[in-house]
């Protein structure tokens, strides 16, 4: 049987090598029985012939048929007694049994208390000692004589109990705060997949409404350090989770670690089955709005396939190997890759949708408020949960959790307004949301001013806010129990307000035997009623769910069967009389048309004939006129032919003449041109070497005036008002091209 599991504690036999946890069929054949084939199935005493009958002796019989046979002492055995006291009364607890002896050491007394026999079976039942069963919300009662077990009021198979009219919540309607216990309603409600990613922020206000709820409403509890109502989980909240659900080997999220993968299926298992990279994008189908999607085995890319190992394999996983990461939704949580974000600059930066999933707890590194907070972390290429410790800055998702006291799951609840379903973990006695919260009531949004409290994942691009979904509501006298209504699911609506109070058209379509297709529009009368019975429908493009009046399926399904019959028959009747006719016509008009075609047809060979003969005679002149008229034509085209070419020559003759004439004038320009060309080019030739003969004397005017460096060393010596006391000679030797320098000043005496 597929998810038996056996749990056992640990024995005292050597043999026993339980983990004393969950153990899988395999462990059980190679552990449990041979444990169990050693255990005791019945012991009886014997009385040996001083006593009664046969030997003295005490025979141990096991599971395995093996028989221990213990003498009995014959002093021991005729001095052996037994005494059984059943108590009664309110206290009543079982029976007492004593069993006394004598031997050489005296007498000897062993009491066993609390023995459970038939005298004593009803007082047991009625007392303490059973305890109330744990039951989902599928049952009702405590499983006592007080309160027996019974199915609620919201389970039926099939066609639910009637309810009294369905109520529009999504346009602010509300079931009534107090009803008599049984009323039903069915009501139409919004509710939130991906719910909104908070920060740290964020999480305090969810934190402090949630203890204000429940401390007003006076149901907030706590026995022995478990919290029996919704609040931000912990990590120990979460670490008790993921470990339920871990197989022996594997639980260990507990640990303190940071930017660790822990476990090896618990991530898998809460994963939903779409949505993830690697796996198909969510739709709508009838029993799973939204997460409509079949899990495969593996949907991991090909060549990736190698690095895993089936997910079959709990404790037996190969080196090197990873599990296949591939979410199957296995208890209903429906983990969705909301991914994170952060608020940068102003804006909002989403990053990791459709890769991950990241959940907010309420635990601090090492207890301190001033580190990090535990973020619990799924991945779509992670088996695992990875577990890493945040600043309060960043936006990630939140669950809510609750511990459970045996009584307090519902499978939908309200939380501060908005509508959950939730999920019961027996091994972890907890209670969680099967969607994420959404709330945004009392929270600062998005361009409110500052840092908002939320935002919506991936900046709300390619997911669905809301969806609407139908829920049966009865009454149980303390609160209004929900169940979410299946596609399919029927009820009767005893008040259907608002049903149609006036008829409707139909169209009904179908397709010939030649495929081609027909519709036509019926008028369907129809009048209010009530105590209609109503199916619900799922919108997979919306994922919405709505009632359609089986009436009117009915109806609609009559006529999609009739119509097309009705008119198939109607039209093959209208066929064949029209076939009839037409052919009585036919051939009427045949025979007429081939009386008059015959008369015709002599009429017109005779004509034919003359017609014929005259064409001939016209033909024949028509021809003489013609020859005629081209030869007339010829001889006047060849005489203007002649003409014209005589007109063309004289035209050639007179151009090439004047064509002539210009060359020489030209020829003649161009020679002048090129003497006058060539006479100036020598003038400027003639300039040019003057020019450069004039420059080279002035070159050399220039460099004689130039001081001549090689009459060195120059001296300067002391001269009087009328001299220099520095001259320095050109090199043209010329006194007016010399530079005398004079220096006007007292410099002492040489």
């Amino acid at each position: 049987m597929t998810g038996l599991y056996y749990y056992k504690l640990i024995s005292p036999y050597k043999e026993d090598v339980t983990k004393n946890c969950k153990l899988t069929v395999n462990e059980i054949d190679s552990n449990f029985l041979t444990l169990k084939d050693n255990d005791i199935k019945k012991a009886e005493f014997v009385r040996g012939e001083d006593c009664t009958k046969s030997d003295g002796t005490l025979v141990i019989t096991k599971n395995n048929d093996d028989k221990i046979i213990v003498p009995i002492d014959v002093t021991l055995c005729k001095n052996l007694a037994y005494d059984l006291q059943v108590s009664t009364g309110e206290c009543a607890s079982g029976a007492t049994l004593t069993i006394s002896y004598k031997d050489d050491s005296g007498e000897t007394s062993v009491t066993l208390d609390n023995i459970i026999t038939a005298d004593n079976l009803i007082d047991v039942i009625g007392s303490d000692v059973l305890t109330k069963v744990i039951t989902d919300n599928t049952l009702k009662g405590l499983g006592t004589m007080s309160s027996p077990l019974g199915i609620a009021g919201v389970e039926k198979t099939g066609m639910l109990a009637p309810a009294i009219k369905m109520l529009d919540l999504t346009d602010g309607s509300k079931l009534p705060k107090n009803a008599v216990k049984g009323t039903r309603y069915v009501t139409r409600e919004y509710v939130s997949d991906y719910g909104y990613l908070y920060n740290g922020s964020g999480v305090e206000k969810i934190s402090d409404k949630l203890d204000y709820i429940y401390q007003k409403e006076e149901i907030y509890k706590e026995v022995a350090g478990r919290n029996f109502y919704w609040r931000v989980p912990s990590k120990a909240d979460w670490d008790a989770l993921l470990n339920s659900i871990e197989p022996c080997d594997f639980k260990n999220h507990h640990l303190a670690n940071c930017h660790a993968e822990l476990g090896k299926f618990a991530g898998k298992f809460l994963k939903s089955e779409c949505g993830w990279v690697w796996q198909p994008e969510c739709t709508c189908n009838g029993n799973k709005p939204h997460t409509g999607c079949t899990y495969e085995n593996s949907s991991i890319p090909e060549e990736l396939e190698d690095d895993y190992v089936d997910d079959s394999v709990f404790n037996e996983i190969p080196e090197g190997k990873k599990v296949n990461p591939v979410g199957i939704d296995k208890y209903g949580m429906k983990i969705l890759p909301a991914g994170v974000s952060a608020y940068i600059n102003g804006t909002p930066k989403p990053t990791g949708f459709k890769e991950m999933a990241a959940f907010w707890t309420t635990t601090h590194i090492y207890n301190d408020l001033g580190q990090d907070i535990y973020i619990k972390e799924f991945d779509y290429n992670r088996s695992g949960v990875y577990q890493v410790a945040e600043c309060p800055d960043p936006y990630y998702s939140v669950r809510l959790v609750k511990d459970y006291d045996g009584s307090n799951f519902r499978e939908v609840e309200y939380i501060d307004g908005v509508l959950y379903k939730a999920i019961l973990f027996p091994e972890s006695k907890q209670i969680w949301l099967a969607s994420n919260f959404a709330n945004t009531t009392g929270f600062i949004g998005y361009g409110e001013g500052g840092k908002p409290d939320y935002l919506l994942p991936n900046n709300g691009d390619g997911i669905t806010d809301r969806r609407i979904e139908m829920f049966i509501n009865e009454y149980n006298g303390r609160y209004w129990e929900k169940k979410v209504m299946d596609e399919g699911v029927t009820i009767v609506i005893q008040n259907p307000c608002f049903d149609y109070s006036s008829g409707y058209t139909a169209e009904v379509c179908w397709e010939d035997s030649e495929g081609i297709k027909h519709c036509v529009t019926i008028e369907v009368p129809k009048v209010s009623q009530s105590n209609l019975e109503y199916r619900v429908y799922l919108n997979e493009d919306t994922c919405e769910k709505y009632l359609r009046n089986t009436d009117d399926l009915v109806v609609e399904r009559v006529l999609s069967i009739i119509v097309p019959i009705l008119e198939q028959e109607r039209n093959e009747r209208i066929e064949a009389d029209a076939i009839l006719s037409g052919a009585i016509e036919d051939l009427s008009d045949e025979l007429e048309q081939e009386i008059s075609a015959r008369t015709e047809a002599d009429e017109a060979l005779s004509g034919a004939i003359d017609d014929l003969r005259d064409d001939l005679e016209q033909e024949i002149e028509e021809r003489i006129s013609a020859d005629t008229e081209l030869w007339e034509a010829l001889s006047a085209e060849t005489e203007a032919r002649i003409s014209a070419d005589t007109v063309l020559e004289e035209m050639i003759e007179a151009e090439t003449e004047r064509a002539i004439s210009a060359e020489t004038a030209l020829d003649e320009k161009i020679d002048a041109e090129i003497e006058r060309a060539t006479e100036r080019e020598d003038e400027i030739e003639q300039e040019l070497f003057e020019e450069i003969e004039r420059a080279t004397q002035r070159e050399d005017e220039i460099d004689g005036q130039l001081i001549d460096w090689s009459e060195n060393p120059f001296t300067i010596s002391v001269a009087t008002s009328d001299e220099y006391n520095m001259v320095l000679p050109s090199k043209d030797k010329n006194e007016d091209h010399f530079i005398k320098i004079k220096f006007d000043g007292n410099f002492g005496e040489i």
